[in-house]
């Protein structure tokens, strides 16, 4: 490979164009330091070792040869369910993913954790990140090879939007849901109502700019009273899994006008398995559980037989 002179660090870099993206190779003897990588990802996480090797000050002669098993290694926070970060903290915490290697972040958004320009009225008392702030976020983690994704959730855990006059006719029941033994305001959207998807598009476009990204999560997750409600009749004639995967494709039309790839949650999906029947083949699925029993090896088979893209979503 092309070698380029040491700087007055010590530091050597010989571009490899052999070594993948993101590999590396480290050699740290008594006169300096020789990094090889066929790019600036390689030559940044060498960097980043290079920078724990030093941590505790001399470190012995090594060579690191390294490359990472798995393509994405990314990290989802909730900014939604409790405290919004401030701009500050979610720079200090990319920091930390920048030393474990991390390449994707994601900030799960549903309610009123970001300030949607076109609706002003929803966040107005409240401290969400601004367009400006997710923006900056963006660029911050671009120059640290991490892939902010934009998320935001499109038809269940919409109850704080449901929960205002101006968008309460757009629920799909108006007796609430019962969870864990609650009565609690609906938080799935009306599927066959034009609004709903208008609605979750008009926020499209006020979040989607603020990101570099081609991927776009729209979640998908934990519809619960779907099929209960307005859309009763429907679910009974052709099932859950139909009434779910017509607004799916319809807002995979969406995502896609928009030069977007879509990412979604998968457990309705394995739920109803009949839901995966027409589901467009470029979307990537999440596969996500909170215990130790959620059967990933079983639904990583699955989706590996059907050809279709997915990730193993371990929850902490």
């Amino acid at each position: 490979g092309r070698e380029l002179p040491a700087g007055a660090d010590g530091i050597r870099f010989v571009l490899d164009p052999a070594l993948a993206a993101e590999e590396y190779d480290l050699r740290a003897v008594a006169d300096g330091v020789r990094i090889g990588a066929s790019g600036a990802k390689g030559a940044f996480y060498a960097l980043v070792t290079l920078g724990q090797l030093m941590a505790d000050g001399d470190f012995p002669a090594c060579h690191i040869h390294d490359a990472p098993a798995l393509e994405v290694r990314g990290f989802m926070l909730d900014i939604s369910r409790g405290k919004v970060p401030t701009l500050a903290d979610l720079c200090r915490l990319v920091d930390r993913m920048v030393r474990l290697k991390y390449n994707q972040f994601q900030l799960y958004i549903e309610g009123f954790s970001f300030a949607y320009p076109s609706f002003p009225q929803v966040w107005q008392d409240k401290m969400p990140l601004t367009p400006d702030e997710v923006k900056y976020l963006d660029a911050y983690c671009k120059a640290r090879f991490i892939e902010l994704v934009p998320n935001q959730n499109s038809l269940g855990h919409m109850m704080p939007w449901l929960m205002r006059p101006e968008f309460a006719h757009l629920a799909e029941s108006d007796h609430g849901m019962q969870f864990m033994g609650q009565t609690m305001p609906c938080s799935t959207m009306d599927p066959n109502d034009p609004g709903s998807l208008a609605l979750v598009e008009r926020m499209m476009d006020d979040l989607l700019p603020c990101f570099g990204s081609d991927w776009f999560n729209v979640n998908l997750d934990e519809p619960f009273e779907l099929g209960t409600g307005k859309s009763k009749a429907e679910a009974e004639a052709h099932g859950v899994a139909a009434v779910y995967l017509d607004y799916t494709k319809k807002l995979h039309a969406a995502v896609t006008a928009r030069g977007k790839k879509m990412m979604m949650w998968g457990d309705i999906l394995f739920k109803h398995p009949e839901a995966q029947n027409g589901l467009p083949q470029d979307i990537l699925v999440l596969d996500w559980g909170y215990e130790d029993i959620t059967p990933f090896e079983e639904h990583a088979a699955a989706m590996e037989a059907q050809g279709r893209a997915f990730l193993c979503c371990p929850g902490t």
